[in-house]
């Protein structure tokens, strides 16, 4: 992806409405056959018109089911957009506005980038800043007894995203993946920020020493 394109991508986070709507059909039509069976077996109908009644009473069932499905949809849509979406933006836009990053920079070292993110550490996510410099690319944490990382630019060997865990059985869409940034040695930094490709673009350019694009 060119940098320029990845400026123009915004993450969109929603339900994955037609999977969501086919499966639900697909469960409450069966728990509905198997109420009408239920029931027409309790009624004493004779067999030869049990298999009439059932699929008489099926057609009705399907247009039950495919009703509560839509409408059910249709409420797990406006879920997932006024709830679900603003939560997994502002996971990823967490507060901190690297103000004190400047503290940290070397004589003349100039910023030319900053953004919120968190970096992971083993299972935990930790909140900061991170800012690239014309020397380094460096995770300013915004607690105060952890210390920041970084990583010289002539040291990164390759950047790539890599999708985000599936949320709620992979029923909502769009969750922002992964920046991962690889040095010379192989280790990687793991960051989530709230526009990963134009964050790749800004932070890691195609034009830094030894940087190979993973698309």
């Amino acid at each position: 992806m060119q940098p320029e394109k990845a400026e123009r991508a915004r993450p969109t986070v929603r339900l994955a409405f037609w999977s969501f709507f086919v499966r639900l059909f697909v469960i409450v039509l069966v728990l509905l056959e198997l109420f009408l069976l239920g029931q027409l077996g309790k009624m004493g109908i004779p067999r030869r018109q049990k298999a009439g009644a059932f699929l008489f009473f099926s057609l009705h069932m399907i247009f039950y089911a495919s009703a509560g499905a839509m409408i059910a949809t249709a409420i797990a849509t406006l879920v997932v957009h006024w709830v679900v979406r603003p939560v997994v933006l502002a996971w990823h836009r967490p507060p901190a506005d690297g103000s004190d990053a400047s503290f940290h920079l070397e004589n003349r070292e100039v910023a030319v980038e900053s953004a919120p993110a968190r970096m992971r550490r083993g299972r935990l996510w930790t909140v900061g800043t991170l800012v690239r410099t014309d020397r380094r690319l460096v995770f300013f944490p915004k607690a105060w007894d952890v210390e920041p990382v970084e990583l010289p630019l002539d040291r990164i060997r390759s950047t790539r995203t890599e999708p985000a865990p599936r949320m709620f059985f992979g029923f909502v869409e769009g969750v922002p993946p992964r920046l991962v940034v690889v040095d010379a040695d192989g280790a990687e930094l793991v960051f989530t920020v709230a526009e990963p490709e134009a964050a790749r673009a800004r932070f890691c350019p195609r034009d830094s020493p030894l940087v190979s694009w993973i698309s």
